[in-house]
């Protein structure tokens, strides 16, 4: 599965605000990822900890679509 370019993630704590939005790590490369943000930021939600890293670019396609 390709990560980081083509995958955005959205998390919602449980006063429904989103509390990260981004890229899910920060290679694209399994082999080479160093962080994690997604497994961050749930591991804080759940602690109930301030998240450090809220947000990221996901770089990749924009999809568009008419409303």
């Amino acid at each position: 599965m390709n990560r980081n370019g083509w995958l955005t993630f959205t998390g919602i704590c449980r006063e429904y605000k989103i509390a990260y939005i981004g890229a899910i790590d920060d290679n694209r490369d399994e082999s080479k990822i160093t962080t994690k943000y997604v497994e961050t930021a749930i591991a804080s939600i759940v602690a109930k900890e301030e998240i450090k890293v809220n947000s990221t670019i996901a770089k990749g396609c924009v999809i568009t679509y008419r409303k």
